[in-house]
């Protein structure tokens, strides 16, 4: 289910010791009694024996406590696999004779069959290397302290060397640093207690365990695992300069060419190492050490040249002509080249270019092979970026080349090289090469939370990470679907959005370092077939054309024109809410659909959302984008508001309904808010933590009044709070009240939303209780405001800060004083919420939605059944700003956005069958292909202001029909409503409205197409706007297509050709002639001088703009931006 893990690093290069480390467990974050997250366990009857206790480690910290039974044996172990040349140790304290071990190489541990290696330890000091597979142990060594040297009592570290077939045993005492040696005494000098050789040599899992001898507790701490493998770090900073590394080797084609280390460039002070060669120049360099097949190498690069740079692997005969290695190479540019050398003849197997040019800077590159699979990652220390495969350079880490390849399958040297080119000096510093699986950084295990077997519907997916790590992604047909800061983080993938078959998750995780840990989880989605969604039944009024209106605030719906139409020709309506109930009586089988837009969150559909997620369990975070650095952002909006402002200020005296002061604390009245006597608190509620109110008093208070800070800890099922305590300030600005200042307080972990009115928003309070004094001494208030995190100071623009996860120490989401000390720079948020990204223009607290949580998906199902559930009479939703297209191109934010219209998609599919049988209408204006999810999982699709009769040249109306064609055509047959607009002309204006209907008729269908006159343009009118009689006249179904009636040279300008666009219906000719056009010319104009005659091939009757037949003709004249509707004789 699992591959071999890949670990690819980005650290700070040091010199290191053979065992290089890979993580440790210290359990001090893990809450007692679990286990760390992703651990597992077997005990041979059953019982839970190892569990995490406070106190009970080497330092008094946490620690881990093994207690069982004299017959039970158990294990426990890390979740990771790792290779064979991987130990373990541990910090065990040696009281009883109960026979503790470590272990290496271990499986099938939850079955009779299991195999490991262990060094097990007892108090005296007696320690055995054993070797289990399955019913068989075999005891590899054995030694005893003498009685004289009896140690019990105290802790020792103990460390299983597992390297190839040798196998060795450290143990070390904690409280001198001593070793235990091979005759059972301890010494100063480092050795081994044993030392021998083992026939198990494959990997597999490290852990603790406990055979069945002794009952009792014992104490453990601190589990490391470490590599053996060999390993290469090189600064070339200890070198004289003008030579190479003492263990390193160098070839150059001429005398002149070879690498050597130099004062004149380096990335890390002092020395470079440097090529300065002729164009016909070839050159090598590797270290000594020979590095098994599966090997992350990386170096520095100076690119300042097309001097061609190479960082090779799996090298052999490098010391001539005839090498053959896998490498990198790079030239300024930036150009990199995944190439493979086969007895010196070279194959470029991929290539990518930096789409920005790049030159005098260090790339750090990295080349990993495992098996056959070859990585690349090219990296920017100057910007902290990396290359992504399309030449972009990303905040967040990625790979620019993955591919397979099985030429080349064998150990060998790793080093860098120069390729004979140009003349030149060519500099790299800082060289790294090491087995997979040995690299530093975190790991990683991706376990399936929910079921077993074939994946249906919905699946969750865990990613439990040991050790330190900034980001882990989810990606699954290599494209990041999710993407988390903390853990252990969950995935939930609804499988319905998919075809069924084989899948191949791949989860990655990076440290700060920019270090990679990689795990993939195959599954199969096996998923029955879903019933499509029902189509909307929807009356008509006409047999030739359907007709939608708005009826936004202020359309007179109630009057006798809007009556008319709603009883005779109006076929679907979206209201205002309160316009249901007459809109129903005047014409109850007319569909009513009601606006919502869960594009942004904002005001009570914010609050709505975090309740949802606070009652789900869900995190409030998943419905958001955060920024990844400090952001800029305008625009302003009627929904928008100050990220100053507090959403909720009461008062209260204990016994009557708290009042709202909310707008007097913004100074939005003249009248302040007085504190009051004793008895009388005040409230301060804001949407999240927060951590900052900056008070401006009209008076301070004077002596004898006084009162306390306090915060809700509890509420009623209703959420009314039923318990506050007191409330520790970190600062209080005012003195009590006294005087206008800040006052700051680190929120409490035990604060808890509540509702200071009653089915009012939950909101995080704090209120001053007044305990004693009179009103008439008791302060005034004239503003509260919170914290300006986005620095707008009233205005409407500013900077949305970046939250940096690796300061957050605790991981509550939140910076106190310390950690924010120790953020990263530019990066100002204190809270996670206050990174979310503003939709754009809106301005501030109007987020963008993230639409690729099943917890968001679900929440907007929920939210859209509450929501028609209080407007029975209306029969289903408009979704406004429902394009599918990412609103923030080019932002660099937390979360994935490649599936964003997906994502979209499977959004709307969930509001869509959550509300059956009523349904969705998608505004989908501006969306073209990315709205194609939304339009297949919606019972209709919305072009807002699509076709513009009096604007439009004839090209744009080619690309509207492709549009229309388009959105008819997406699974599932749904609704269009075309809504036109009035630009270059007037709604009023009869040749506008005949142009929109002829228009409208050249391209709508009479069954699945509505139109909608000026909808957009003016939604809260009356419909005497947005309506011409000529509707009324019966022009039939139509016979064919659109097609080009007549076309030629602009009689206004010739250098534009005009079109005259035709469509045949059952009654009549519909003509309508567009602004003309020549690409590369621009377009006509509607003046009366781009008037044409054309002979119409019969006999017609044009319809007037008062629905009334005119006279016979033969022929018609047309301007730019007109249409006739012509009715046969």
């Amino acid at each position: 289910m699992s591959q071999p893990r890949t670990c690819l690093s980005l650290e700070t290069l040091e010199v290191r010791e053979n065992l290089s480390p890979l993580f440790t467990e210290t359990f001090n974050t893990t809450a007692p009694p679990a286990l760390p997250s992703g651990w597992s366990s077997w005990a041979s009857d059953g019982t839970t024996t190892f569990t995490s206790a406070t106190g009970q480690g080497a330092d008094g910290s946490a620690g881990l406590v093994s207690s069982a039974g004299s017959r039970t044996s158990s294990m426990t172990w890390y979740p990771s696999t790792f290779d064979a040349d991987t130990g373990a140790e541990v910090s065990l304290k040696v009281d009883s004779l109960v026979p503790m071990y470590v272990f290496a190489r271990g499986t099938n541990l939850e079955s009779g069959d299991r195999s490991y290696l262990a060094a097990v330890v007892t108090r005296g000091l007696k320690v055995q290397l054993l070797e289990v597979n399955g019913a068989s142990t075999r005891v590899l060594g054995t030694v005893s302290s003498p009685t004289s040297s009896y140690f019990s009592g105290q802790w020792v570290r103990v460390s299983l060397v597992p390297e190839g077939s040798s196998v060795k045993v450290q143990v070390v005492r904690q409280d001198t640093g001593q070793y235990l040696a091979a005759n059972g005494t301890w010494q100063a000098a480092q050795t081994s207690v044993i030392s021998t050789t083992t026939a198990i040599t494959g990997g597999g899992k490290i852990g603790v365990g406990r055979n069945g001898l002794y009952y009792g507790a014992v104490q453990l701490d601190d589990f490391s695992g470490f590599s053996t493998a060999p390993s290469v770090t090189e600064t070339f900073d200890t070198t004289p300069v003008g030579s190479a590394p003492t263990t390193w080797n160098t070839w150059a084609s001429d005398s002149t060419g070879g690498f050597k280390t130099t004062l004149t460039r380096a990335l890390s002070p002092d020395n470079g190492f440097a090529s300065n060669g002729l164009s016909n120049t070839t050159a090598r360099a590797w270290s000594n050490t020979d590095l098994p097949a599966g090997v992350d190498v990386s170096a520095a690069i100076y690119l300042d040249s097309l001097i061609p740079a190479q960082i090779f692997a799996r090298g052999t005969n490098v010391q001539g002509s005839t090498p053959t290695y896998y490498a990198i190479t790079l030239t300024r540019g930036l150009e990199a080249k995944l190439v493979k050398v086969v007895n010196g003849t070279e194959t470029v197997l991929a290539s990518v270019k930096s789409s920005a040019y790049l030159s005098g800077q260090w790339v750090r590159a990295r080349l990993t092979v495992e098996g056959n699979q070859l990585k690349v990652q090219l990296y920017r220390p100057d910007t902290r970026q990396w290359l992504t495969p399309n030449g972009t350079w990303s905040d967040s880490p990625d790979f620019a080349v993955t591919l397979s390849d099985s030429s080349i399958t064998g150990g060998g040297k790793a080093g860098v090289g120069r390729k004979a080119a140009v003349s030149g000096t060519l500099t790299v510093d800082d060289f790294d090469a090491k087995p997979i699986g040995a690299a530093s950084g975190p790991q990683v295990d991706v376990t399936r939370v929910n079921g077993t077997g074939n994946v249906t519907g919905e699946v969750t997916f865990r990613a439990t990470v040991t050790g330190d790590f900034n980001r882990i992604e989810f990606r699954l047909n290599n494209v990041v679907r999710a993407i988390s800061a903390t853990g252990p983080a969950d995935w939930t993938f609804d499988s319905t959005t998919v075809v069924n078959g084989t899948y191949t998750l791949v989860v990655r995780v990076f440290d700060q370092a920019g270090n990679v840990a990689e795990e993939d989880f195959t599954f199969t989605v096996s998923n029955p077939n879903m019933d499509p969604l029902p189509d909307p039944v929807i009356p008509k009024h006409y047999d030739y054309i359907r007709l939608a209106m708005l009826a936004y605030s202020g359309t007179p719906v109630g009057d006798s024109f809007e009556q008319y139409l709603l009883k005779n020709s109006i076929d679907l309506v979206i209201p205002n809410p309160s316009y249901l109930n007459t809109i129903n009586s005047a014409s109850p089988n007319t569909p009513q659909l009601i606006y919502s837009n869960v594009s942004n969150l904002y005001q009570g559909l914010l609050t709505d959302w975090l309740q949802y997620a606070d009652r789900t369990g869900a995190s409030r975070e998943l419905a958001f984008y955060h920024v990844t650095k400090a952001t800029a952002f305008q625009g302003t909006s009627p929904s928008s508001q100050p990220v100053t402002w507090f959403w909720g200020v009461y008062q209260s005296n204990g016994t009557a309904t708290p009042t709202d002061v909310t707008s007097a604390a913004r100074g939005g009245r003249s009248s302040n808010v007085q504190f009051g006597a004793a008895g009388t608190s005040t409230s301060v509620g804001f949407v999240e933590k927060f951590r900052e109110m900056n008070i401006t008093l009209a008076r301070g208070a004077s002596s004898g009044w006084s009162g306390t800070w306090e915060y809700a800890t509890a509420v009623d099922a209703n959420g009314n709070p039923t318990a506050w305590k007191t409330l520790a300030l970190n600062k209080d600005g005012t003195n009590g009240l006294t005087a206008s200042g800040q006052i700051t307080f680190d929120p409490p972990s035990d604060w808890v939303a509540s509702s200071m009115t009653p089915g009012g928003a939950r909101l995080f309070s704090v209120r001053f209780r007044v305990t004693s004094g009179t009103a008439a001494n008791g302060a005034e208030l004239l503003t509260v405001f919170g914290r300006d995190y986005v620095n707008a100071n009233g205005g409407q623009t500013g900077t949305i800060p970046a939250f940096d996860y690796s300061a957050d120490a605790n991981h509550d989401g939140y910076l106190s004083d310390a950690e924010y000390a120790n953020r990263q720079a530019g990066m100002d948020a204190r809270f996670v919420y206050e990174s979310r990204l503003f939709y754009p223009y809106y301005g501030q607290m109007r987020y963008v939605t993230n639409p690729s949580s099943a917890a968001v998906r679900h929440w907007a199902a929920d939210y859209h059944q509450r929501l028609l559930a209080g407007y029975p009479n209306a029969d289903g939703i408009f979704m406004d700003n429902a394009t599918g297209k990412l609103p923030f191109p080019g932002v660099s934010v937390l979360e994935p956005t490649g599936t964003f219209s997906e994502d979209s998609g499977a959004l709307m599919n969930s509001v869509s069958r959550a509300i059956g049988p009523k349904w969705v209408l998608a505004n989908t204006a501006g969306g073209a292909t990315t709205a194609d999810p939304i339009v297949a999982n919606s019972g209709g699709a919305f072009e807002e202001f699509l076709i513009r009769p009096m604007s439009a040249n004839w090209s744009e109306v080619g690309d509207a029909v492709a549009l229309i064609n388009r959105r008819l055509g997406t699974t599932g047959n749904p609704y269009l409503v075309i809504d036109s607009s009035p630009e270059g002309g007037s709604r009023f204006d009869s040749r506008t409205q005949v142009a929109t209907l002829a228009y409208y008729y050249l391209v709508g269908d009479p069954d699945r197409t509505f139109l909608m006159f000026y909808g957009g343009d003016s939604p809260s009118t009356s419909w005497s706007g947005h309506w011409t009689p000529v509707v009324n006249v019966d022009v039939g179904a139509p016979v064919g297509t659109m097609k080009t009636f007549a076309t030629g040279k602009d009689p206004a300008n010739t250098d534009l050709t005009y079109r005259v666009l035709s469509r045949e219906y059952e009654n009549a000719l519909v003509l309508y002639k567009p602004l003309s056009y020549a690409q590369g010319k621009g377009e006509g104009t509607t003046a009366d001088n781009t008037a044409t005659t054309h002979q119409l091939n019969g006999t017609y009757r044009i319809v007037n703009s008062n629905g009334t037949l005119g006279q016979y003709v033969t022929s018609v004249t047309l301007r730019n931006g007109e249409g006739a509707i012509l009715v046969k004789a």
